[in-house]
């Protein structure tokens, strides 16, 4: 994310502002989303509906609430939306043809895109489903014309945080967690929200992100397919939590308290008031918490969060039952996130003292049942404070330790490791400068695929001309969706190793088979192909340079990477950005070639000296 510039006024402009013209600033990439202090799009098809028919009514709503800003080199202002990102999602859900209103005739009726100038290209662009049953377009045009209120600061970032506090400390807009992160200072808010979106599957690069990214961030439910399915995340498919409690953060309190712990001991009180105090800047736990962090690093704990999470799951995998079904007779049982929490617990005071889970399905049978039977005062859910859990910890590590078996210290994982699971994390939210190959032959065939590289070299053109200040990056050996991993299991015999929802399938099995087990071969192959590409010499020298073999698991990935120069890159005298997983071509000479020039200007200050110009570009 490029500087962001404010003059820092604090007078607020307050005026209408058609919904057109907010529609177009949401299509021009012009609103953005600050996930440090905004939650999740939460709201149902019904709330969406309610609030569109007010509009169609033309009755008034509330304000709504921006900050504007300028980045990098920009002259025109981009904006975060503050207060109003529930109501703007269902706007815009809704001329884009999501779900269909209920107009003044009380039946639902989907928008009429053709009361958009430029409709066709917006259908394609937006990939806007028509539907028959529309509103006339007059109705439409009406509803595009309708002012909606808006106030506009350039306030600071602190300023901007105490605001959202402010206007969502009262009524039911926020839960207790969602208001204890929003826009809190510190290492210890930012730890507990990374983990949570890693464990649910809603990791970006940045804290800003384009509005138009939140349903790739946001928990689906059953009429809006969001990105991240709830019904198979973590909390819920295990019984832990209900879809209610994730939609208010419950998770992320949960991991809080959990953190509490790790970082505090045992004498930390598990209550809300406790909770509170972690994230309020004078208590002594917030002081505390954020020097430990300091010390240990957030990477660190959050690495070693993630892997007893992952021994979790393996756990529950190995039996075929999830959490909920293995520990517990009755699924109305109370206090079942108490439960999960002291089970974590222990494992994490047992993985400190080097035990190992060997035999995961032995470990899980010794969980079989044991919920209401050993943990009844939980369950009755009577009572929860720091005696009670440090009982159950002691009781599940006694229970637990006769299955496991005692190590010495593992080696730290690679640095590489950290930052293909990153990567693996980011893939669907953050595509743009990451794309998967399975590798280099026609599996249909068993043919060498040259298509496939040509491919790769166009694909890494787009991603530099995209976003020159970073890296491009392809993987070969990782599959990212199931279909593809099942397909190459199919033709190789060996399976993959899934993580968040990408499968690394790994080249060895290909070189094996086609390349005579020979890795320079395969290599060698690529690089003949690759110097007969379309693309500047120093670009192939640049790619070729840098181009090496990792192992991840066992399995073994060809990394690709290139780095911009400072100039747009052309393949075979054409220009291609990537939207999203897609490549598209930037005609020469038009505003949308000069804006990318430009970006590539900005890009290389950031990275080195000099200018760039619109001449030699080839």
């Amino acid at each position: 994310m490029k500087e962001r510039v404010r003059t820092m006024a604090n007078e607020l402009d307050v005026k209408g502002t058609y919904i057109l013209d907010m529609f177009m600033r949401y299509q021009g990439n012009k609103l953005f989303i600050n996930r440090k202090y905004q939650r999740k799009l939460v709201w149902t098809v019904e709330e969406k509906q309610e609030f569109i028919n007010t509009i169609l009514l033309r009755y008034p709503v509330p304000l709504f609430l921006l900050v504007k800003y300028k980045a990098g080199d920009n002259k025109d202002y981009q904006y975060d939306v503050i207060d109003g990102l529930q109501r703007l999602d269902a706007i815009f859900s809704f001329v884009k043809n999501e779900f269909p209103a209920r107009g003044r005739d009380g039946k639902l009726h989907y928008f009429n895109v053709d009361a958009l100038a430029g409709s066709a290209d917006i259908v394609k662009t937006e990939n806007i489903t028509t539907h028959e049953d529309t509103f006339d377009r007059e109705t439409c045009r009406m509803f595009l014309n309708y002012e909606l209120p808006v106030s506009t600061t350039e306030a600071s970032d602190q300023d901007v945080i105490n605001i959202f506090k402010r206007i969502n400390s009262t009524g039911r807009k926020l839960s207790k967690q969602d208001l204890r992160q929003a826009g809190a200072v510190g290492e210890f808010a930012d730890l507990v929200r990374k983990t949570a979106c890693e464990i649910r599957g809603d990791v970006t690069e940045n804290d800003i992100v384009l509005f138009r990214q939140m349903p790739e961030l946001s928990l689906s439910n059953k009429r809006l397919k969001y990105n991240i399915d709830i019904r198979q995340s973590f909390w819920m498919k295990q019984g832990i939590l209900t879809p209610d409690n994730i939609r208010i953060s419950r998770d992320e309190e949960l991991i809080a308290r959990i953190y509490g712990y790790i970082l505090l001991g045992n004498n930390v009180s598990p209550s809300s008031k406790t909770i509170n105090s972690f994230y309020s800047e004078p208590s002594m736990n917030y002081q505390n918490l954020n020097r430990a962090i300091r010390e240990w690093t957030c990477k660190r704990l959050m690495r070693q969060f993630l892997d007893i999470y992952r021994d979790i799951v393996k756990m529950f995998d190995s039996v075929n039952m999830t959490f909920e079904k293995l520990l517990f007779a009755n699924s109305e049982t109370k206090g079942k996130a108490k439960v999960f929490q002291a089970l974590y617990l222990a494992l994490y005071e047992l993985h400190e003292s080097y035990y190992v889970i060997s035999d995961y399905k032995k470990t899980a049978m010794a969980l079989k049942g044991i919920g209401e039977r050993e943990f009844k005062e939980i369950t009755d859910d009577t009572e929860w404070n720091a005696t009670v859990r440090n009982t159950s910890i002691r009781r599940l590590k006694s229970i637990l330790q006769p299955s496991m078996v005692k190590r010495l210290p593992a080696k730290p994982v690679s640095e590489w490791e950290q930052e293909l699971e990153k990567m693996l994390s980011s893939y669907g939210a953050e595509q743009q400068m990451y794309d998967f190959k399975l590798g280099l032959t026609n599996l249909e065939n068993g043919q060498r695929n040259p298509g496939c590289i040509s491919k790769i070299v166009k694909t890494l053109t787009a991603m530099v001309n995209t976003h020159p200040e970073k890296t491009a990056t392809v993987l070969l050996g990782v599959a990212n969706d199931l279909n593809a991993a099942q397909s190459h299991k199919d033709h190789y015999g060996v399976t993959w190793v899934e993580y968040k929802r990408c499968y690394v399938t790994g080249v060895e099995s290909e070189i094996k088979k086609y390349w005579k087990n020979d890795a320079d071969a395969y290599k060698g192959f690529l690089r003949s192909v690759l110097e007969k590409e379309p693309i500047r010499e120093e670009y192939k020298d640049q790619i070729l340079k840098d181009m090496h073999m990792i192992e991840y698991k066992e399995k073994m990935l060809l990394v690709i990477t290139f780095k911009g120069m400072g100039s747009a890159v052309s393949y075979d005298k054409k220009y291609y950005d990537r939207h999203d997983s897609h490549l598209h071509e930037v005609e020469l000479g038009s505003a949308e070639f000069d804006a990318m020039v430009a970006r590539v200007a900005v890009g290389k200050k950031d990275v080195a000296s000099g200018d760039v110009s619109r001449t030699n570009l080839f």
